[in-house]
């Protein structure tokens, strides 16, 4: 895996441990330093999910935490707290990898999108996002649990605890993607196998 050294060293530089782990910005690597490092598109309509992925906004660490406790909701909230933070580990993993996008909600939202800036259907990364179904929170309790386990997910994988153990890749035990048999299996835990790229 190419690891963003940059970013590993400006993500460092502002955890802060305890129940909040400071303003984590996962788009620090990669960026050149300017004057407003922070793009503002003004009259841009497009959906913020598209601007994330195509780094055209870079979200705040209360946005970024959002993300990551919707993807683990929608992929993982049947699994163990261990299941749960593999796959939150799975999107750190490819924050720090050069191959995806430099966010959280950037690797969250990575798609195949239109000219209008929406998902084509079934193009995502992740599959809750681009098919076709609500992604209303309808049960609170579980979203808030996952996401309060989101902030030690922070702590454990930038204190070097990775759940995943450098995975970049996931899919349940029930299907069969194509792109598996050209992935190295790592280990399956719960209902999830879990690869890495290599």
């Amino acid at each position: 895996m190419k690891v963003k050294w940059a970013a590993v060293n400006a993500l460092c530089s502002t955890i802060v441990f305890g129940s909040v782990l400071g303003s984590l910005l996962f788009s620090a690597g990669n960026r050149e330093a300017s004057a407003d490092p922070i793009p503002r598109p003004a009259l841009n309509t497009k959906p913020i999910e598209y601007l994330w992925y195509t780094e055209q906004v870079v979200p705040s660490y209360a946005q970024n935490l959002d993300c990551l406790a919707k993807n683990v909701y929608f992929e993982a909230r049947n699994q163990s707290s261990v299941g749960q933070l593999a796959v939150s580990h799975v999107v750190l993993n490819r924050v720090m990898d050069s191959r995806f996008p430099s966010s959280v909600c950037g690797v969250v939202h990575q798609s195949h999108y239109n000219d209008r800036g929406q998902p084509l259907r079934n193009k995502c990364h992740f599959s809750w996002f681009c098919d076709g179904r609500s992604d209303d929170i309808e049960d609170i309790k579980s979203y808030t649990d996952i996401y309060n386990l989101m902030i030690i997910s922070y702590g454990l994988y930038f204190s070097g605890i990775d759940l995943a153990d450098m995975s970049t890749h996931y899919h349940t035990v029930t299907s069969s993607p194509s792109w598996a048999p050209t992935k190295k299996f790592i280990m399956t835990i719960d209902q999830h196998h879990f690869y890495e790229w290599e």
